[in-house]
Order: structure tokens, then sequence, then C-alpha cells
């Protein structure tokens, strides 16, 4: 059952991800693709060529962080630092001191 569940998930996320049009790739248009020539269908290899002709090629161009947190997050998280672990002790310790001395926190006597 368990085996089942999964490799109609792998299914689905292949799908999904897949370049190939979904108008191609149905049986209906297979059936129509019987021949091994771009001549024979030119409506669907120019649909195809089309499609393919706009998906960018090589490698992506990094994106440089624009908010306050992209820029944390490039610096000390994909940074692999203990920073960030530094800066929530760092914040906790005012928000806990707050919390216990005006909220009215535990008392001592």
């Amino acid at each position: 059952m368990m085996f089942a569940v999964l490799r109609r998930a792998a299914s689905t996320t292949a799908r999904c991800t897949s370049l190939i049009p979904p108008n191609v790739a149905s049986l209906k248009e297979l059936g129509r693709l019987q021949s091994v020539y771009p001549t024979a269908h030119p409506e669907v290899f120019a649909k195809m060529r089309s499609f393919y002709k706009v998906i960018p090629k090589g490698q992506a161009v990094p994106v440089k962080p624009t908010s306050a947190w992209g820029r944390y997050h490039e610096k000390y998280i994909e940074g692999d630092t203990l920073y960030p672990v530094l800066h929530f002790i760092g914040i906790m310790i005012p928000i806990g001191y707050y919390l216990s001395y005006f909220k009215g926190g535990v008392s001592l006597s």
C-alpha cells in the first residue's frame, strides 16, 4: 500500500516538472506523431520549437538579496556559521528580562 502511494507521488512530481509540453505528451498527439520526420506534422513541431526556444539555457544568474532577511540569510545561514544561535540568545535574554521584570515574573520573596 505504502509503495503504491510513494510511486504515485513520484510519478506526479516527475509529471509536474517535465519540460515536455502536455499537449505533445498526450496519447492523441502521440498518435499523430508516428513519423520520424519533423516535416510530417509542421504545426506540432512548430509549437514544440517555440516552447523550447523560450526556456533559458545555461546556469541561472544568481540573484542578490534585497531585503534585510535575505542578506542575513545569505551571510549567516547559508554560510553555516554559529552566529544565528548567538543572535537568538542575544535577542531572547532582553525579551526574557522584560517579561520577567515588567510583566510580573517570578518573585523571590
